[in-house]
């Protein structure tokens, strides 16, 4: 089976790819410590930006931290870092991409197990997390389902 009809190194596909991913690194994640915080295989933890999720002991932990469990545990996920690289508890501040591409950080709001946390300077994607809170609110999904969800 011949190869001609796959990319060339100059071609604009070729291009086109690595325009999207500029700054992606890819790690495997090793442990999921709660529904925002994992570790990767380099021992590093990873905060993911723009989104909260409860903690331990708050209603919801479990499920949000089950959900990032099935999306990435053992898992390469791509890290997209934004305006910041650490916080000051020396966490790698990322936006996070599955094995599908599938954007991370916005589904876990989408689908109800956290909230959007804009914090600056990291923002530059939080404007899709917002609107997928907003949606989770009108839909009641998750979290926005709960008597006591704001």
């Amino acid at each position: 089976i011949g190869c001609s009809n796959l990319p060339q190194e100059d071609s604009p596909v070729l291009e086109i790819i690595n325009i999207r991913h500029p700054h992606g690194r890819s790690a495997l994640v090793t442990r999921v410590i709660d529904g925002d915080t994992f570790e990767i295989s380099t021992w590093e933890k990873v905060r993911l930006i723009c989104i909260d999720t409860p903690e331990r002991g708050d209603a919801g932990y479990k499920e949000a931290t089950d959900y990032l469990k099935n999306l990435t545990l053992n898992r390469n996920v791509r890290l997209e870092r934004d305006f910041s690289d650490k916080d000051r508890y020396g966490r790698l501040l990322r936006y996070v991409y599955d094995e599908d591409d599938e954007f991370v950080n916005r589904l876990i709001v989408l689908n109800g197990y956290g909230k959007a946390y804009p914090y600056k300077p990291d923002v530059s994607r939080c404007p899709e997390i917002l609107e997928a809170e907003r949606t989770a609110k009108e839909q009641k999904i998750g979290i926005w389902g709960q008597e006591d969800g704001n």
